[in-house]
Formats: C-alpha cells, sequence, structure tokens
C-alpha cells in the first residue's frame, strides 16, 4: 500500500529594481538583504542575532531586478492518509459506513482521501 504525502514549499523573494545606467542602490540591497534575513530567521524561530546558514538565501541578480529568495518546506497538520483515517473512523462511528477503513474498497478509500486532501487545501494559511 502507499502513502500519500503533501508538501508545501513556500517561496520569499525581496526584489531590488536595477537601473541599467547605475545599477541597483547598495541602500535597497541591504534594507532587502535584512529584510529577508529576518524574515528567515523568523520562519525557522532562530534567535534575531543567530547567523543563517552560508546557503539559505538565494542572490538572483538580472537586468531588471536583483532577487533575494529563500524557500520553506511543510507539510500539513496530518498527513492525507491519517486525515483519511479519521474521517472513515468518524463515519464508522456514526454508522454511515460499516467497517473500518482498512476494509473498504480501494474505491470507497480514494473517496476519503479525496476528502482529506479538500480538507488539507483549505486549511493551509495564506500569505498575503
Amino acid at each position: 500500500m502507499t502513502t500519500e504525502r503533501v508538501t508545501i514549499i513556500t517561496r520569499r523573494e525581496w526584489a531590488v529594481p536595477v537601473d541599467p545606467t547605475h545599477g541597483a542602490n547598495h541602500t535597497d540591497l541591504v534594507a532587502a538583504w535584512t529584510d529577508a534575513t529576518r524574515s528567515y530567521q523568523d520562519d525557522h524561530r532562530m534567535p534575531d542575532e543567530s547567523p543563517i546558514p552560508a546557503n539559505a538565501i538565494s542572490y538572483w541578480p538580472g537586468t531588471d531586478e536583483i532577487v533575494l529568495t529563500y524557500e520553506t518546506e511543510s507539510a500539513p497538520a496530518f498527513p492525507i492518509d491519517t486525515l483519511a483515517r479519521l474521517l472513515a473512523g468518524y463515519d464508522q462511528l456514526t454508522g454511515r459506513v460499516p467497517m473500518p477503513y482498512k476494509h473498504l474498497s480501494p474505491v470507497e478509500a480514494e473517496q476519503y482521501r479525496h476528502q482529506a486532501r479538500q480538507l488539507a487545501h483549505i486549511s493551509q494559511p495564506t500569505d498575503q
């Protein structure tokens, strides 16, 4: 039997505009780097003065902008299969289904996994 996992990748970016004739303003770059560092430390629950790993924040120079970025990975509170089992267990407890999840047909089990994916999707916080 396979197990389904959902991983959510959040990518944070700070874009500093580049003037074609003069390049990027160093104060804008320093401000973006400072903001990115603080955000990285917050996302990883690090103390303010902690050094971040050398490869934590990427620097992508372009012709129109310089982008500083990092990604974080997270998973829903419950894996999809666990949530599907909980939903089926509730339905069994309330009499909606006569048997435990492990005895359901593959089609019925997939219906619970589908419901679990929908719940995992709507329960994810959105960044504004």
